[in-house]
């Protein structure tokens, strides 16, 4: 008996021992399939089925209504929207018609029902033999599924949503429609596309501020002579590019065909061979450092 019981207990504490491995199997099992389906997510949502009645609307775009047995909804079609069959080439949208639309999964949608969906990419299926993939490829140009590797050729057209041409570096970790025929039966399968599109718009130029720097640059030498601020000439003419030559009375300002001179002392001018008038004259404020109104500087840079 006691032989018996100690059978019993070995045999429980072996299968307790084993089914632990096999659950932390399970669990490590179950958190990696997650861990994969979270890594391969797509921003994009696809939409399959047949094109229903087509109604233009006023500002062009083109509304239809889509039913798939119990689910019902609709497709607003924009002029922005890209429009192609199967094989990468243009596309008329028709009644009936099988189709595939890509919708940005992050654009605000209106909460209305049935919902309705203004897709990026729409693609009208034909009768001809041509697949379109959607993926996010890695440098080696293999998707995260590890299913599909492309060999992007010359011919191979690149572009963005927008219609701008790419480089196949810029297919890098974005995520892309793949227009292609043929393909290996190897894992992954390996193809040569047609086409590619990068589902997202180009970057929108750096706005570059300019400041105007003048202002500061009077601030920090300057002198008030009844009531008209004077600057340094040299200093600032030089700033903007500008040649100072001493007549030994005042200075020529010069800069290709650009042509300043001013006399201390004489409220007038010549601006390119023109008499013009300050007014206030220019003057020695500081020993060997000639003043004038600061009007002259304004003029000086905006004639660049």
């Amino acid at each position: 008996m006691k032989k018996a019981m100690t059978m019993i207990l070995s045999a429980t504490l072996a299968t307790s021992v084993m089914a632990a491995p096999l659950a932390f199997a399970q669990d490590n099992a179950e958190l990696t399939s997650k861990e994969v389906r979270e890594d391969v997510a797509t921003n994009f949502k696809k939409l399959q089925g047949k094109l229903g009645k087509i109604e233009q609307n006023k500002d062009g775009s083109f509304f239809t209504t889509i039913e798939e047995g119990e689910s019902v909804y609709w497709l607003t079609i924009d002029k922005e929207a890209i429009v192609l069959n199967n094989l990468g080439k243009k596309a008329e949208l028709r009644e009936g018609a099988s189709f595939t639309a890509y919708v940005n999964a992050n654009k605000p949608m209106l909460m209305i029902y049935p919902p309705r969906y203004t897709p990026e990419v729409v693609i009208v299926e034909t009768g001809e033999f041509g697949t379109v993939e959607i993926g996010t490829f890695d440098g080696d140009f293999v998707n995260k599924e590890n299913t599909l590797k492309l060999h992007i050729a010359d011919e191979t057209e690149i572009t963005n949503i927008t219609n701008e041409k790419l480089t196949k570096d810029d297919v890098v970790g974005k995520e892309s429609l793949v227009f292609y025929t043929a393909s290996t039966r190897s894992i992954p399968a390996q193809t040569t596309p047609s086409k590619i599109i990068v589902l997202e718009e180009a970057m929108p130029e750096p706005i570059i501020q300019i400041l105007d720097v003048l202002p500061g640059l009077i601030a920090q030498d300057s002198y008030e002579v009844n009531g008209v601020t004077m600057v340094p000439l040299r200093d600032l003419a030089e700033y903007y590019g500008y040649a100072v030559k001493s007549t030994g009375k005042g200075a020529v300002i010069t800069k290709g065909n650009l042509s300043y001179e001013i006399t201390r002392g004489q409220k007038a001018y010549t601006d390119n061979g023109v008499t013009k008038s300050f007014d206030e004259a220019p003057a020695l404020l500081e020993k060997n450092k000639t003043y004038v109104q600061q009007d002259l500087i304004y003029i000086l840079r905006n004639a660049q």
